[in-house]
């Protein structure tokens, strides 16, 4: 290949380079899927119960369903 041909080349492929970095910069980042072992911890220092507060909250199911 010739100078200018290389050079055409190197041009057009920063200009899609560009375009890239353009849409990147627009798209909203999608968030990572959290798992339920991330949860773990979430609420320590922030909230602060005993056990008996705990028991009062959890959901209670009827034994017949």
């Amino acid at each position: 290949m010739n100078e200018p041909a290389i050079r055409a080349r190197l041009d057009s492929i920063e200009e899609q380079i560009r375009v890239l970095k353009g849409e990147l910069a627009t798209k909203p980042r999608k968030k990572k899927k959290r798992r339920f072992s991330d949860l773990y911890g979430l609420w320590k220092g922030k909230v602060h119960l005993t056990f008996e507060e705990i028991q009062e909250a959890e959901i209670k199911l009827k034994d017949e369903l």
